[in-house]
């Protein structure tokens, strides 16, 4: 039998040193070293296969693990470069040997996984809290601010755990199961841990059929747009529409966007999504310009992932749909969502800077969601900002709100920035945005969202509607 507490020096006398060449700086070599010391993941994954088979009691194998994943690795790569983010690295896993060094109610041999990643191997774990402390403190330790050359870089850490409780048939389910945690606690973000449960396979499965159901949805045309109208406050008249994207499911109807575009981001299929929706917006544009119907100073807006900022080139696709379809600039609304704007905040104030000096105009969508300040606001190259239905619920019936909503729009303005609210559903609510100089309004009680036929009729009344004088 294999016993755990020898299994670090064991482990030390089988491992071969990994060697990496060609690293000029005695910085880089250290980093090496430190990162090169650990075993990979076919080292550990025979150590969790012998643990298994050695230790199995009736009480399970006393096996826990946990994924430890730096989610801001790769934007400090592009940042500072390999070699900077390689030395990070090195720090996190400095810092995670001398955090599991301090706890003495765990034996526990730690693992670099890929660029990163780091996995904790714990045993002797049958007590559910002791793994579960293990991995609060390491959630702890690890989210803090590391010194990297001439920067100090905040590293951003999610952590899976496959934890003792579970019976698993091998190495490989072992790690199914953490990697699956892993995967929800990166989609809640920074400092976040996910213990594994169950009922998580079944979560992904479903979520593995709708990913490949939505990859058939692209290529078939299943999705497409409704449109809802958007008016001046002073003079109830149209400005524009929010273009808002469908699913046209073949077995489950139409699905609204909460229902699928989450599974969108997780399988970097939003990007293919939203342009999609562009392609189907300028066409729906374009069709409405031959007809004769479109006002040159109306507009469509259309909602943008911010994985758009993470790669190159979308600023030309743009504008290769527009010239393909013959829309200006100025016809188009680009909105983002303040959270995931804050986000990415860096590399989203070069990519919206490069958007707004080609002509563009951008609105912060869901305004008041996401903690952001007016001085960000200030910033950032907004045009607009859009504020969030769940202020705009409340306005007539609560002074804090009313004098809430009246303050961003007031702020806005002095920035030079125009105000769209969200979700009005009664004349009070409209009327109050109007006297508080609320330039445009969206919602239920101007009209909900419509399809194409209903949008044209619309566009053709001159868009008359049941609004207030």
């Amino acid at each position: 039998m294999l016993l755990f507490s020898s299994l670090r020096r064991y482990w030390q006398g089988r491992l071969k040193p990994r060697q990496q060449s060609g690293a000029p700086a005695a910085q880089a070599r250290g980093d090496v070293e430190v990162l090169g010391k650990l075993p990979d993941k076919h080292d550990v994954m025979a150590l969790i296969n012998e643990i298994l088979g050695a230790t199995f009691t009736s009480h399970g194998h006393g096996l826990g693990v946990m994924l430890v994943a730096v989610l801001n690795h790769q934007q400090v790569r592009l940042t500072y470069g390999q070699r900077q983010a390689e030395a990070l690295m090195a720090l996190v896993a400095q810092r995670l040997e001398q955090t599991l060094g301090r706890v003495s109610s765990l034996h526990a041999l730690d693992a670099r996984l890929g660029p990163s990643e780091f996995l904790v191997l714990s045993h002797d774990a049958h007590d559910a809290c002791a793994q579960r402390e293990l991995a609060d403190l390491l959630v702890e330790a690890l989210n803090q601010s590391y010194k990297v050359a001439a920067s100090v870089v905040n590293v951003s850490v999610a952590i899976g755990m496959a934890p003792a409780q579970h019976s698993y048939r091998d190495a490989q389910d072992v790690f199914q199961c953490a990697d699956i945690a892993l995967q929800q606690a990166m989609q809640r973000g920074r400092a976040s841990l996910v213990v594994f449960e169950h009922h998580m396979r079944s979560s992904l499965m479903e979520r593995q059929i709708l990913e490949n159901e939505l990859i058939t949805a692209l290529n078939h045309e299943q999705l497409e747009l409704v449109f809802q109208p958007i008016v001046a406050t002073q003079t109830s008249s149209l400005v524009g529409f929010e273009a808002l994207v469908r699913w046209n499911h073949p077995l489950r109807g139409r699905l609204q966007p909460g229902d699928f575009i989450r599974t969108a981001e997780d399988a970097a299929l939003v990007c293919r999504v939203d342009l999609e929706v562009l392609r189907l917006a300028m066409r729906a544009m374009s069709d409405w310009m031959q007809a004769g119907m479109w006002q040159s100073a109306w507009f469509l807006s259309v909602n943008l992932s911010a994985q758009h900022f993470n790669q190159s080139g979308f600023a030309q696709r743009l504008a290769a749909m527009q010239r393909e379809h013959g829309i200006a600039c100025d016809n188009l609304r680009l909105e983002i969502t303040e959270s995931a704007m804050l986000q990415h905040i860096d590399v989203a104030r070069h990519e919206l800077t490069l958007l707004r000096e080609a002509g563009y105009q951008i609105y912060m969508d869901d305004f008041g969601t996401g903690y952001s300040s007016f001085g960000q606001l200030r910033d950032l190259p907004f045009t607009a900002l859009k504020i969030d239905k769940s202020f705009i619920d409340p306005v007539v019936s609560r002074f804090d709100r009313q004098a809430m909503v009246a303050f961003m729009v007031q702020m806005a303005h002095k920035l030079g920035i125009k105000v769209v609210a969200e979700g009005v559903e009664t004349v009070e609510q409209f009327l109050l945005l109007k006297d508080i100089n609320c330039e445009y309004a969206q919602g239920h009680f101007i009209s909900p969202a419509l399809n194409q036929r209903a949008a044209t009729e619309w566009i053709s009344q001159a868009g008359q509607g049941p609004l207030p004088a």
